[in-house]
């Protein structure tokens, strides 16, 4: 089941070659998530801004989509895919 949060989160991340994003882990409320694995990501338009938009699993294998809008540079958890 997919729960749809859009909140703002705060993430950590790296450019790696060719300049790719590759976030590292992001803080949701109090909680941190490591990130294991970037399992997809994709680009969408939102106007003029650029939407990185990534799916990622943490270290206990939860799902998350979490994205970062170019033009206002905000980082947000998108939604949550848990079992059930």
């Amino acid at each position: 089941m997919v729960t749809q949060i859009d909140e703002m989160i705060k993430v950590v991340a790296i450019f790696g070659d060719g300049k790719k994003l590759k976030p590292i882990y992001f803080l949701w409320g109090n909680r941190k998530y490591k990130i294991s694995q970037i399992t997809y990501n994709w680009i969408s338009q939102d106007g003029k801004a650029k939407v990185c938009h990534f799916s990622v699993i943490d270290t206990n294998d939860n799902l998350f989509e979490i994205c970062y809008n170019t033009e206002s540079m905000v980082w947000k958890l998108a939604n949550i895919e848990t079992e059930g």
